[in-house]
């Protein structure tokens, strides 16, 4: 799903390549009363960043992750302090 458009969240999306997330986003989002969907820089979330690139390289077309990789620690680290990069 591209980042740029949440429109896919709604309508029919039996065919979507990715229907299954879909639906459990849609899942996700019907347990709250209210949500909102945010776009934030990449320097905004370094962690997002990371695994992003770092399935770019990768053969498989979805990796679930149970907890995160060791590699993030540091990442997560500043994340959750609340630490920003510049552009």
């Amino acid at each position: 799903m591209e980042a740029t458009s949440t429109a896919e969240l709604e309508g029919d999306v039996t065919y979507h390549k990715h229907a299954a997330i879909i639906m459990e986003i849609r899942s996700l989002i019907n347990r709250f009363d209210r949500f909102k969907i945010q776009h934030t820089l990449r320097e905004g979330n370094m962690c997002a960043d990371y695994l992003a690139k770092r399935g770019a390289s990768k053969t498989q077309t979805l990796v679930m992750l149970q907890e995160p990789i060791p590699e993030m620690s540091l990442m997560l680290l500043a994340d959750a302090s609340g630490v920003t990069f510049t552009r």
